[in-house]
């Protein structure tokens, strides 16, 4: 290679090659926070829609006054002062089904004397709806109104046969 006389050599590499340097970025902002914040209540939102939209479904939230003979409970109750049952389809897994509703007569609420007389009439009521298979122990759970659901028109003695484990039938 030969110069000509009064050529320039070529320019050094630049250590900025793709332009000039940036401006320093402002700092963050907690906008992160604030987005995981709002999706977060979002899918609240969504899951107590949902669930306001299962219990209207009716499989959610059958009141114990409604209740009929052979109705499947997917869960048993943990306490005898509920106002509304779970009801499912028999063919779905639960582990109660309705066997008896009693009448109460109506007038002023009963004392429990005659509350407890009529709950007596579950066990027996139980065995003309099935009989219980030996590998299958059945139990009676017993929903009795309360002084506050009577004054709601609750005027019934509801049977509901429980095993320990899920059933997908009905016990007929």
């Amino acid at each position: 290679m030969t110069e000509q006389p009064g050529a320039y050599p070529p320019p050094p590499p630049q250590p900025y090659s793709s332009g000039p340097p940036r401006p320093p970025r402002p700092p963050r902002r907690r906008i992160r926070g604030w987005v995981v914040a709002a999706s977060a209540l979002a899918v609240l939102a969504a899951l107590a829609l949902g669930a306001a939209a299962y219990l209207q479904s009716g499989r959610g939230g059958v009141d114990v006054a409604d209740v009929e003979v052979g109705h499947c409970v997917a869960e048993v109750p943990d306490s005898s002062r509920v106002t509304t049952l779970a009801v499912v389809d028999c063919t779905e897994q639960h582990r109660g089904e309705v066997f008896a509703v009693i009448p109460i007569p109506d007038g002023a609420y009963p004392p429990a004397s005659v509350l407890e007389e009529h709950q007596r009439r579950c066990r027996p009521a139980l065995d003309g709806y099935a009989t219980p298979a030996p590998d299958r122990p059945v139990e009676v759970f017993v929903l009795a109104p309360s002084e506050e659901s009577w004054e709601r028109g609750h005027r019934t003695v509801t049977c509901i046969a429980i095993t320990d484990n899920y059933r997908t039938d009905t016990m007929r």
